[in-house]
């Protein structure tokens, strides 16, 4: 099997709000889906993407499962395709929730589709009849269908707008009938938005949006995103519909409150995603920014751990992600799957198309910035090549047209902590702004991060690293 790591798809796709879900012997994923230099979150139609439970590397894309035309009242070209959620129900078929933005003739609501497979082609079913009801809006939908075959439907955001930030209340449930679509039971709510935390316990982590159940050791685990945004919490009950309370934090796109952390150490936004069980082990999916916005997203996935007493500690964000063990020190990788970016000039993972093929790459390191990759099982001695090229990000117009500044020399030094010791560097020199190709030396044994600082004149991009 080869080698696993983050983002988990192939670094051109941009599915977030990943709702993994395991039917037979295959873990599904189903999200939104971005568009690489989107100009807005979720302008594509919904695809899935699949992977054996024995082989968390060999994803396949099952094709597009939903398409904005398919609903009957979408008649808007764009029609955005926020986060959807499947489940199985009682009869055995699959049902795909999602969020009906609305029409000239039709209010925004929540809608389904049905297919007799998990990743076919879905056809439309119906709408969910739930009653308006101002203290909780019809957004981010997920389903949740229990043991006895109960039904239960999560979904809300916490305002779309200042006309909402006292009368909106936070996330809701109700009960839903066999046929998936009735409900059978009045809203109750889930987690408070931050206008109705006080005194609740979820104080400092209120109720923003991305609903999402499982159950855990006979405990129901509503995790949602907070209005922090980065992260995603998780509260508990003993019950589907709660009440609920506040457990923690499972995960931060930037790390922001892992041992005591205070600064992102990758750029943040929001988060959305949920928990999974494979194999005994458990993982938390979620979402991280790439290109400078927050509409061209990408899904990671970590290990989690569930503790006796049933809480679950703040997992890091890795460059591993699903595999569970380090990366081997040997062979390349791309640069763009970094965990760790830091700097004053603010580097991105950026996209672009070179010949036909679209390649992702670290854009704009400029002197002091860092890259980090977590993390690498090393053996001793190491040679270390770095492709990379002349950054025009943060240029100027004047410097842009005048090469002259790109033939100052810098370099890369190598670290095992973003401020620790230096073990080698990497001479870049002169260029021309092509894809070159460097390389230095190192010392390091045992599992370690590997941490790349630009120190130099102008900016570079960085493609790929590779031990030789």
């Amino acid at each position: 099997m080869k080698q696993v790591y983050n983002p988990y798809l192939p670094l051109w796709e941009h599915v977030p709000d990943g709702e993994p879900h395991v039917f037979g012997d295959r873990i599904y994923v189903y999200g939104s889906h971005d568009r690489s230099h989107g100009a807005t979150f979720c302008m594509e139609d919904y695809v899935c993407w699949s992977a054996p439970v024995e082989d968390l590397g060999d994803w396949r894309c099952e094709g597009v499962i939903w398409r904005k035309r398919d609903d009957p009242d979408n008649h808007d070209p764009v029609g955005y395709l926020y986060a959807p959620d499947v489940a199985q129900g009682p009869d055995g078929r699959y049902y795909l929730y999602y969020f009906f933005t609305g029409s000239k003739k039709r209010k925004p609501t929540i809608r389904m589709a049905v297919c007799d497979t998990p990743a076919g082609k879905y056809t439309f079913y119906g709408e969910v009849k739930l009653k308006r009801d101002k203290r909780f809006l019809f957004f981010d939908p997920a389903v949740y269908v229990d043991e006895d075959q109960r039904v239960w439907l999560y979904y809300g955001s916490a305002f779309q707008g200042p006309q909402d930030m006292l009368t909106v209340q936070g996330g809701a449930v109700v009960e839903l009938a066999p046929d998936m679509l009735t409900p059978i039971s009045e809203p109750k709510l889930t987690v408070p938005n931050v206008s109705h935390q006080k005194g609740t316990g979820f104080e400092g982590h209120a109720f923003f949006e991305a609903s999402s159940m499982r159950k855990i050791k006979g405990k129901y685990y509503f995790i949602y995103s907070s209005m922090l945004s980065h992260e995603l919490c998780y509260a508990v009950a003993d019950r589907p519909d709660g009440p609920f309370t506040y457990g923690g934090t499972i995960i931060s796109n930037g790390d922001i409150g892992l041992n005591g952390n205070k600064m992102p150490v990758y750029p943040t936004g929001n988060n959305h995603g949920s928990l999974v069980e494979i194999g005994g082990q458990w993982y938390v999916f979620y979402n991280r920014q790439t290109q400078g916005t927050a509409f061209s997203r990408q899904g990671c996935a970590e290990r989690v751990s569930i503790l006796p007493d049933g809480t679950i500690p703040q997992v890091a964000i890795t460059s591993c992600g699903l595999s569970g063990k380090q990366l081997e020190a040997v062979g390349s990788y791309p640069a763009a799957i970094c965990c760790h970016l830091t700097g004053k000039s603010k580097p991105v993972v950026q996209e672009e198309e070179e010949s036909g093929e679209k390649i992702s790459f670290v854009q704009g390191l400029h002197s002091g910035d860092t890259v980090g990759w977590k993390t690498f099982a090393f053996t001793g001695q190491h040679r270390l090549c770095v492709t990379w090229r002349a950054s025009m990000s943060g240029v100027g117009m004047m410097k842009a047209m005048n090469p002259a500044w790109m033939k100052t020399p810098g370099k890369l030094e190598i670290l095992s902590a973003p401020d620790g010791e230096v073990l080698g560097s990497i001479l870049i020199p002169g260029h021309t702004g092509d894809w070159e190709t460097t390389e230095g030396s190192f010392i390091l044994s045992g599992d370690h991060a590997l941490y790349l600082r630009f120190k130099g004149k102008g900016g570079i991009d960085l493609r790929e690293i590779a031990f030789v």
